[in-house]
């Protein structure tokens, strides 16, 4: 067989190899993802209910995510509610065994999420004093806000969240950086809103304007009335 035809059937082949190929990874993966989940409901289900509670399933987050979570205050009520809603709208109750690999993949995403605070605290605790004062803090939030320096006022508000009342800090810590910064994202929605219904209230007439615009009609048509007269008495 010549080279040239060899080269044919390689090409005509290739192509089903190849699909053939991805069937056999997507159905191992899928598989793999099936013992996963019977292997881990198996482990956690110490309610024998045949579905994860919420607190199986903080088991398995505290055992899944043991680098970076505890170092930012561990795993919480939040991250779990978050997981149990499955990437949807409402909390459920509890979690299938085919539900399984979409509660990891939140866990994964918690673990990453985490590991980026993580990050990000070291980056700007440059004396690795533990704490993060005004200066640290302000640089950090700062690059959170795309480079668009902060106010002080937001600078302390998020140290406020870190510190108890009563005492002093030296600055905020790692793990009240993640409370803090959830706090102060939740202000900068509520001002924005309230910044956005600012600017509605002003646009829109007041009550005494809406009331006077019908009467100024009729008064307009009144006015308008004899130069109407006037043009039809003219020759």
């Amino acid at each position: 067989m010549g080279a040239g035809a060899s080269t044919a059937i390689g090409n005509a082949l290739s192509p089903n190899t190849m699909k053939k190929g991805r069937r056999k990874n997507r159905d191992a993966m899928q598989e793999g993802c099936k013992t996963m989940s019977e292997e881990l409901m198996e482990k956690y289900d110490v309610s024998k209910t045949g579905t994860l509670l919420p607190e199986e399933v903080k088991a398995i987050a505290v055992d899944l995510l043991r680098e970076a979570t505890p170092l930012v205050g561990g795993v919480t009520d939040e991250d779990i509610q978050m997981v149990m809603k499955l990437g949807g709208a409402s909390v459920k109750p509890s979690i299938t065994i085919k539900e399984i690999p979409t509660a990891l993949a939140q866990l994964m995403w918690l673990k990453a999420e985490n590991t980026e605070y993580v990050e990000l605290f070291r980056k700007y605790d440059t004396d690795s004093s533990g704490f993060l004062p005004h200066d640290q803090l302000a640089n950090l939030l700062t690059d959170l806000n795309e480079d668009v320096r902060v106010s002080d006022a937001e600078v302390e508000y998020v140290m406020a969240q870190s510190v108890e009342e009563g005492k002093e800090e030296k600055g905020i810590t790692l793990e009240k950086l993640k409370p803090a910064l959830a706090a102060w994202y939740c202000a900068e929605r509520d001002m924005q809103g309230e910044v956005e219904q600012q600017i509605s209230n002003a646009a829109a007439p007041s009550a005494e304007e809406a009331a006077a615009a019908p009467a100024a009609a009729p008064a307009e048509e009144e006015a308008a009335a004899p130069a109407e007269e006037e043009e039809a008495a003219a020759p």
